[in-house]
């Protein structure tokens, strides 16, 4: 029951989303479905008709006659005419469906907490739904069309059968019953493969994903592993095949005694009728008819079964999509959000904060405690793994502290207007996105405030702040330049290029607050020491924190903060913490040896 009761429940939330955009469409769709369901009954219906006239102890006057023979013609070109008119309209239905309900899926996905993201349970979700896509949501609600046209089909069949002898009726519906049980065991059955594999075709996408990005098949085919991860993929899908199959060859054996029970009772239901024929108590175009009528309900009994295990099993998936779209924030939102400025540069205070990752135990910080002032440069230096970038998702507000709290002008995060404060930051993490535009799209879209709309002045100050501008006057079309070799005149950029264009979506953004994690690691010292220098002539009223390994670049930050195993160690002037000798001095001497 439960089952049908979420069947019900996501068929109902389907055809509210369908209903919003597409009213006339659901109308018509409906009203054609259900002259669809008269279409077998007019043509069994004149042909026992015809039949009838034309026997020869019938004596059917001309006028009856007459009437068979233009009920015969009608039967005979209506279908084609509904049929063909419904599959442009069910076509129609479909196409605009997808979209809807593909870029409903896209941008709720957007829209869901980074936290949850990196949720594995979620992630178990995310995969189920990804793996069918869109097409269980649009199969379901085209189902409904095809039970309209079944139930009437059912219906009429049934009256047929029960006026003549109910009998036959209860003979068909017996035949039919194990069909539908196989159905519903089979589709529980695939549910149930992406459900407990889940990981495993996360693990199959993952080494897929390898073969699909050239730099990745680069060092495949240089590390000579090709072979290996071919093996790998094969050994995944193999056993998920294998899986699969052994479920069919169930099915398949179920059908097959479905098949051979429903055999029987139409069988003995069509020797009942042939003998009211021999025993003259039923004329031949009436056994025609019922023939016909037994005919369809059997098919309409196997298919709306059929349809209704079917739509079992799609609505397992589409309970999946819907789950995602009602998924809830993990960062509580505030009932009356704080409002910042976003023309001046914040203060932020981290106050006794202390972090581990949901569902560990290891805390990353412990205990920080660190005041950054308006328009302060602050250089967060530490090993990898020492709780630098998790430093960061924090005053991003990806997640929330364990313990303490972080105060951006005296207010805890928490209750800021999360949308207003993602608009003040500018963050660049080591893991930055590459985007397949032309070059001042690319960089405008730093800030694009919904608008395609980008101001060349500020895209080439951008670009020449960040170091990008020297190679884009390289490029034949310069700003108009593609990126991305897999489309027309496309080029592809280097590691290094990518993050300087990278570095000037940031310049762009203009923010209040500047985040920048390992923002030069891809480029060489001298383009390095450059977008250094952009950086110290940034307006005092944007506030920037700087995560980098290179202490010939964050001797220049107002600040160096020293983060060892989740603590600040030390805090201070470039000089200041030279003077102390201590990790950082030690840090910043043996690196210099290295450059000497």
């Amino acid at each position: 029951m439960t089952s049908l009761r979420d069947l019900a429940r996501n068929v109902g939330r389907l055809v509210a989303l369908a209903w919003q955009d597409h009213k006339l469409l659901l109308i018509a769709l409906g009203s054609l479905s259900v002259a669809g369901s008269g279409i077998t009954f007019l043509r069994s219906g004149a042909t026992a008709l015809l039949i009838n006239a034309l026997a020869p102890a019938a004596g059917v006057a001309q006028s009856g006659l007459a009437l068979a023979v233009v009920l015969a013609v009608i039967a005979a070109v209506a279908p084609d005419l509904v049929y063909s008119v419904l599959d442009y309209l069910e076509r129609q239905f479909h196409m605009s469906l997808e979209q809807k309900l593909d870029l409903l899926f896209l941008r709720r996905k957007g829209e869901i907490d980074l936290a949850t993201h990196e949720d594995p349970k979620f992630n178990d979700l995310l995969n189920r739904a990804e793996a069918r896509g869109i097409f269980p949501m649009v199969d379901l609600l085209r189902s409904q069309f095809s039970n309209v046209q079944t139930i009437i089909e059912l219906v009429i069949a049934s009256a047929v059968l029960v006026a003549v002898d109910w009998r036959l009726f209860v003979l068909v519906l017996l035949g039919t019953l194990p069909r539908f049980v196989a159905e519903a065991r089979y589709g529980r059955g695939v549910w149930g493969i992406y459900d407990a594999n889940a990981e495993t075709r996360r693990r199959f996408v993952d080494l897929r994903a390898h073969f699909c990005d050239i730099h990745s098949l680069a060092e495949l085919k240089l590390f000579q592993n090709v072979g290996y991860f071919h093996g790998l993929l094969a050994d995944l899908f193999g056993a998920f095949s294998e899986q699969h199959g052994h479920l069919e060859r169930r099915k398949l054996i179920w059908l097959a005694a479905a098949l051979a029970i429903g055999g029987g009772g139409i069988g003995t239901a069509m020797v009942c009728l042939v003998g009211k024929v021999l025993r003259g108590d039923m004329p031949i175009g009436t056994v025609v008819f019922v023939f016909g009528s037994i005919a369809t309900l059997q098919s309409a009994f196997s298919a709306f079964f059929l349809s209704v295990a079917r739509q079992y099993q799609f609505s397992l998936f589409v309970t999946d999509f819907f789950r995602i779209i009602d998924t809830a924030p993990v960062l509580p939102r505030p009932e009356h959000p704080v409002s910042l400025s976003s023309a001046e540069a914040p203060s932020i205070v981290f106050e006794n904060v202390s972090f581990a990752y949901p569902g560990t135990t290891r805390r990353v910080l412990r205990h920080v405690s660190l005041a950054i002032e308006p328009g302060e440069r602050v250089a967060l230096v530490g090993i990898n793994g020492a709780g630098k970038s998790t430093l960061m998702k924090l005053l991003c507000r990806i997640y929330d502290p364990s313990e303490g709290r972080i105060l951006v002008n005296g207010n805890d995060l928490r209750d800021i207007d999360l949308s207003q404060w993602h608009a003040m930051l500018g963050v660049l993490f080591q893991d930055y996105a590459s985007y397949h535009f032309p070059v001042k799209e690319a960089i405008a879209l730093g800030r694009t405030n919904g608008s395609p709309d980008l101001d060349m002045c500020r895209v080439r100050g951008a670009a020449r702040r960040s170091g990008a501008a020297a190679f884009i006057a390289d490029w034949q079309r310069r700003y108009d330049q593609m990126l991305g070799r897999q489309f027309t005149d496309g080029v592809d950029p280097s590691k290094g290029q990518l993050q300087k264009l990278a570095l000037a979506r940031l310049f762009y953004r203009d923010a209040r607050v500047m985040m920048l994690d390992e923002p030069t690691a891809s480029i060489d010292s001298e383009a390095e020491a450059q977008v250094f220098e952009q950086l110290e002539v940034v307006s005092r009223n944007t506030t920037v924190l700087l995560s980098s390994h290179r202490f010939s670049t964050v001797r220049r930050a107002d600040r160096v903060c020293v983060i060892e195993d989740g603590t600040i160690r030390e805090l201070g002037t470039h000089q200041n913490l030279m003077n102390l000798d201590g990790t950082y001095a030690r840090q910043f001497q043996l690196q210099a040896a290295g450059y000497a």
